[in-house]
């Protein structure tokens, strides 16, 4: 027989974790800006939630607000099954002594340009780049310019009101998954990036790879630059939403995490193309997003094909593509000289769009292996080295080597959107290694029983157990006082 004096105790204390979990909300400190920074003593973590433990994420996360009065929700990340936080070192503790599985959320950063100079421009130049990696030529042998390719851009925003950019195939995020608003880019990374791959073709400054692709903005850095491994995994997902073909990051840091792996993995299972930078430090070191095994990873040349010195040289570098004084957009609407990885990541983005434009029912594994394989490499005819991976990229060999297996299709257009929205026939499927190497051991494959669906309906809303509406947590807090009223 159930004691009902002792009972009552532990009611009380079950109507105050309800109350508590009301009031903590998913970053509500952040108004919608989503800054990167950490007051106090706050540390980022990524948190499992995996659904042997729990019937849902909503119920993980009031859960874990359970233990950790003060933790600061961050991201859901869906594809993983993980919670992304920011909580003390008193709440850490908490939560590894009831068990929950937490690793460090490692940070990210924006590679520092190497040149930086700025001109305006009175007519329309042809930078090398565009021509180093032969996309004039693909424009006019097959007519190819991106049309029909929506290609998502990671990185600080978008000074979107440049004269040199079709306003009508740009659009972007802004909820609470990302920094907002997406179109605007105090730093000018992002606009220096996007302006790379689709500047307009219209006889001024400078013309973009594909000029004729849509971009879609998820702005994941403001102008202190400081974000995190969970944020590019909450980026991509909202990229996988969006109905991105490509994800451009000029982006990276020194530690791998699972989450954000497990993102990649699951996104190359669905035809998508991630692409990201290899690094500025011109080390051997290893730069994460771009050195899993689903992202390409980009090294930069010069304008004499020669590899830029600050690029890394290491065993998961896939291709090279121009990157030392490339003039590209400034948010002044002016033009402006960067030098990085960052602006060579920009180039295969570009051209990749070309490719898949040319016939957007083409394999992806197609795509990567046609992309490498007609690559031009400085150093050997065959194979691939460290420093330049499987050569410079060339568009025109590309397209043209694709088009003796496939035929070319005219690419349906499509509109921006503003929202992210997932289209019923696009579900999760699970996710498998892309390159063949083994995976880093901090990412373990998911297995096809834990792979989460994501709702077509994806909205950047606060869950409800987490932040329940007053109506319903009065009536919870009332059936439990009642409960305890009973068993009195």
């Amino acid at each position: 027989m159930i004691n009902s004096k002792k009972c009552v105790p532990l009611i009380i204390a079950t109507i105050l974790s309800v109350a508590a979990a009301s009031t903590l909300g998913i970053a509500g400190k952040d108004n919608h800006k989503r800054s990167r920074s950490l007051e106090g003593d706050l540390t980022r973590y990524v948190i499992d939630c995996k659904l042997a433990n729990f019937v849902s994420m909503d119920h993980c996360i009031s859960t874990m607000q359970g233990v950790g009065a003060s933790m600061e929700v961050k991201h859901m990340l869906k594809i993983s099954k993980a919670v992304a936080v920011a909580m003390s070192p008193g709440d850490f503790s908490l939560m590894k002594e009831a068990g929950y599985v937490i690793v460090e959320d490692p940070e990210r950063y924006k590679p520092e340009p190497m040149v930086e100079s700025s001109r305006k421009l009175q007519t329309q130049q042809i930078q090398f780049g565009i021509n180093m990696v032969r996309a004039p030529e693909t424009w006019d042998k097959f007519g190819v310019r991106g049309e029909g390719i929506r290609v998502c851009v990671m990185d600080s925003g978008l000074f979107s009101e440049h004269s040199d950019l079709t306003a009508s195939r740009i659009s972007g995020y802004n909820g609470r998954e990302a920094v907002t608003p997406w179109n605007e880019d105090g730093d000018g990374h992002g606009t220096h990036v996007t302006g790379i791959i689709a500047a307009a073709d219209n006889n001024q400054g400078v013309v973009g790879v594909a000029p004729d692709v849509e971009i879609y903005v998820v702005r994941v850095f403001d102008n202190d630059g400081r974000f995190f491994g969970s944020d590019i995994a909450a980026a991509a997902e909202i990229c996988f939403d969006a109905g991105a073909r490509i994800i451009n990051m000029s982006l990276g840091g020194g530690r791998a995490l699972t989450s954000e792996n497990n993102a990649f993995k699951f996104l190359a299972d669905e035809g998508i193309i991630s692409i990201a930078a290899a690094g500025n430090n011109g080390n051997t070191e290893l730069s994460y997003p771009a050195s899993y095994k689903a992202v390409i990873s980009v090294a930069a040349v010069d304008s004499n094909r020669n590899l830029a010195s600050f690029s890394q040289r290491n065993s998961e570098v896939d291709v090279a593509a121009p990157g030392v004084a490339i003039r590209s957009l400034g948010t002044n609407n002016g033009y402006r000289f960067l030098s990085g990885t960052s602006q060579a990541c920009p180039h295969v983005a570009g051209v990749v769009a070309l490719m898949m434009s040319f016939n957007q029912t083409i394999p992806r594994d197609s795509i990567l292996t046609t992309l490498e394989d007609t690559a031009n490499h400085p150093e050997t005819e065959t194979g691939r080295t460290d420093g330049f991976g499987h050569g410079i990229i060339d568009a025109f060999a590309a397209v043209s080597s694709l088009s003796t297996k496939f035929e070319q299709l005219t690419a349906p257009s499509i509109s921006p959107i503003s929202t992210p929205a997932i289209s019923p026939a696009r579900q999760p499927s699970m996710p498998s290694s892309v390159k063949p190497s083994t995976a880093p051991p901090t990412a373990p494959p998911i297995s096809p029983t834990s792979t989460p669906a994501i709702s077509p309906a994806r909205q950047p809303s606060i869950p409800s157990s987490v932040k329940p509406s007053t109506v319903s947590l009065a009536a919870s807090i009332l059936t439990l006082t009642t409960m305890t009223f009973l068993l009195i």
